[in-house]
């Protein structure tokens, strides 16, 4: 791993600890193993100036019983003279020290060697500037740090100045370090935190080389807890071995990780080790859930983990592990019949819906219709509670279910995890599943919905789907709902192409066939009369816009009561259509100069549908907001609002944003014509995630693609044509 790569996101602890390090005659960096403290320590050596002496000291715990190994390793950088140079006794009780000699015996022997080390640091000193450089303090030998907590005492008193040190000490989580007495008086002490979980997929990226799917981002950042080493070697292992075959199935743990953190779980007795183990498994493992899986004493049980530093219980019985990948190498190391019982027993006392579903699935990980029909019913239930991201979880997990001799079921559950996929903004896993039935399903209605939701996984990305749109129509021929939502979309797509004629025409059709296909078809037939409502307006038939608004208001409650009586009403909530609706109606609103009614409207909807919607609708209102915001000339809170739409894909974990992306920003931010009119500019488009057709940037190309809308304020005007990229 390069210094490049290790030190990503530790750039201003490195500069810190470096200033200090100036002012204070010594740093100790501490922290728990694998949080990057032997990376500072070698930047901080690293980054001396030539004349600096450099003495080193790393040892391995296995050195802590060895004496004197570290003052070995300190003076193998130290010049000969200087041994040379010492008085004969304290000479002689060095060398013997560092095994060039006879060994030392007595009291005053160990005295003598304490006192050539503090001439000889002193006499290094006279010559230049001298770090000493430590790393794992807490497995110094005990010889090594008497004579090392001696020296440094009195290196501060009058004499030759420049001798600095840096140490790094090992520690739990929360504690303090215990070895402050072998640094020097006045030494200032720097805890290495967790590195953001933007960090962390940078550091992924940086290392592997490759950008992982979202859930696999996901789930490093969530068990490596902000823990570099963890990450990476989490990370490789999913580029070497890829995910889990059950999606929200624990991630594996390396076996050279396992080695490092269960030393001391192996040696637990079998029951402590089953009570870990279910309890790693559980999602909201405590004290009443594992007894209600037959655990006989699990207090017992984590009282002797708890001594270990393994797990806990908290006063309120909730089980706590010292460190969620000690909870993932735990499952990772159980057989896999133990993990199977572990999970039938949790299945059996759980009450939640999805939780339990999650647990059937991983205790029967075969083909069992039953099985896949409870975890399609509990991914309903995660949609209708907001959760899309778990409902494709579970969706995926039936469709994987569902018995090989049903393979309509098997490709409807994967469409419905495909379009809850969709929804979440996991566009990788969305377009995966989709182009699966698509090559698979012998059903045209099944194809028509994957390429739909092919269509929608695309954004505002839709010049390439001409023929996907083509392919559509063909296999919906005689079915109006399929046909009125192909020529929906393919208005949109004519829309964002350039083309509002051929847009129009396409969402009349949509309208139209939408119409002939009843109830089953209203939600489709309102939108496409919203879109027509947006296109004439752009064409300033306000009239016009009006009576396609009207109209599709009018069906708005009628299509809310057919969708909650007809079981045959088409797979979509009635909600994103009245959202749209709000929209449309508000950005009418706005162009009748009714600005901030119209803001307060769609204010009023974001805030409201923030829990339930997708990504996508989220987006799609925070664009309407902006456009509103600009129209009213209200440019700072536009900025706000486009910022706030960019970055909300990241927020909601559906993609890591690249590494470029807020460095450049923040570059961008002091552009001149920031500085002339407080706006980005349109040359923010060009730090946008890259590789998905989100519409999160859309407020950045409207910024480039027009100069407000007549009529706005002649300064928006301005401003947008000063700070579009291309003029």
């Amino acid at each position: 791993m390069s210094s490049l790569v290790s030190l990503i996101g530790r750039r201003e602890l490195l500069d810190q600890a470096r200033q200090q390090l100036g002012a204070a005659p010594g740093v100790l960096l501490y922290g728990p193993a694998g949080i990057g403290k032997s990376t500072l320590i070698a930047a901080l050596a690293d980054g001396t100036p030539p004349d600096c002496t450099v003495l080193r000291c790393s040892p391995a715990e296995e050195d802590a019983k060895l004496p004197f190994v570290g003052l070995i390793d300190l003076f193998a950088g130290v010049p000969e003279e200087y041994v040379d140079g010492l008085p004969t006794e304290p000479r002689a009780a060095l060398r013997a020290a560092l095994l060039r000699g006879r060994e030392p015996g007595g009291a005053q022997s160990r005295l003598a060697v304490r006192i050539a080390v503090l001439e000889a640091l002193r006499a290094l000193a006279a010559a230049g500037p001298v770090l000493l450089a430590i790393d794992d303090l807490q497995w110094l030998d005990d010889p090594s740090a008497q004579v090392l907590a001696f020296a440094v005492r009195r290196l501060g008193e009058p004499g030759p100045p420049g001798v600095r040190l840096v140490a790094a000490e090992r520690v739990p989580e929360g504690e303090q370090p215990g070895r402050l007495s072998c640094c020097p008086p006045g030494t200032v002490e720097i805890a290495v935190p967790p590195l953001p979980d933007r960090e962390v997929a940078e550091l992924l990226l940086s290392d592997t080389g490759v950008g992982l799917p979202p859930p696999a981002v996901q789930a490093v950042q969530r068990t490596a807890a902000g823990n570099p080493l963890y990450a990476l070697e989490l990370g490789r292992a999913i580029v070497r071995d890829g995910m889990p075959a059950s999606p929200g199935g624990p991630l594996p743990v390396p076996r050279r990780l396992r080695t490092l953190l269960l030393d001391r779980v192996r040696r637990l007795p079998a029951s402590a080790r089953r009570t870990l183990l279910v309890a790693g498994a559980a999602a909201r493992p405590t004290l009443t859930l594992l007894r209600a899986v037959g655990v006989p004493d699990p207090a017992r049980d984590l009282r002797v983990a708890e001594v270990l530093g393994v797990a806990v219980a908290d006063a309120e019985g909730a089980v706590r592990f010292r460190h969620p990948l000690i909870r993932a190498a735990v499952y990772a190391d159980a057989p896999e019949h133990s993990r199977r019982e572990a999970h039938e027993l949790l299945a059996g006392a759980v009450t939640e819906p999805v939780e339990q579903a999650r647990h059937l699935a991983l205790a029967r990980p075969h083909e069992d219709q039953t099985t896949a029909a409870t975890l399609i019913a509990a991914a309903g239930s995660a949609r209708q509670r907001g959760a899309p991201g778990t409902a494709a979880e579970l969706a995926e997990l039936a469709a994987g279910r569902t018995p090989q001799d049903r393979p309509e079921d098997r490709a409807d559950r994967l469409l419905a995890a495909a379009e809850y996929a969709c929804d979440a903004g996991l566009r990788e896993d969305a377009g995966r599943m989709a182009d699966t039935v698509l090559g698979e399903s012998g059903s045209a209605r099944q194809r028509v919905r994957a390429r739909l939701i092919l269509l929608s996984n695309a954004g505002q990305a839709l010049g390439g789907t001409q023929r996907l749109i083509e392919a559509g129509l063909r296999d919906a021929a005689g079915d109006p709902a399929l046909e009125a939502r192909l020529h929906h979309w393919a208005a949109v797509r004519d829309l964002l192409g350039g083309e509002p004629a051929r847009a129009a025409d396409h969402a009349r059709r949509s309208a139209d066939q939408a119409r002939l296909a009843g109830p089953a078809a209203a939600h489709t037939r309102i939108a496409a009369l919203a879109l027509l409502a947006r296109l004439r307006a752009l064409h300033g038939d306000l009239a016009a816009a009006d009576s396609a608004l009207r109209e599709a208001l009018a069906l708005l409650g009628p299509a809310r009561r057919a969708r909650e009586e007809s079981a045959h009403a088409e797979n979509t909530d009635a909600s994103p259509a009245a959202w749209g609706l709000i929209r449309t109606g508000a950005l009418l609103a706005a162009e009748a100069d009714r600005v901030v009614d119209a803001q307060e409207e769609v204010a009023e909807l974001l805030a409201r549908i923030a829990e339930y919607a997708g990504v996508e609708e989220s987006v799609a209102t925070l664009v309407a907001l902006t456009r509103i915001q600009v129209r009213a000339g209200r440019c700072r809170e536009a900025m706000e609002s486009a910022a706030r739409c960019a970055g909300l894909p990241a927020e909601a974990g559906t993609r890591p944003r690249p590494p470029c992306t807020r460095p450049r920003w923040r570059r961008r931010r002091a552009d001149p014509c920031r500085r002339r009119c407080g706006w980005p500019g349109g040359r923010w488009t060009r730090a946008r995630p890259t590789g998905t057709g989100s519409s999160c940037c859309a407020p950045w190309r409207y910024w480039a693609r027009r100069s407000c809308w007549p009529g706005a304020p002649r300064g928006c005007r301005l401003r947008s044509r000063r700070c579009s990229g291309s003029g």
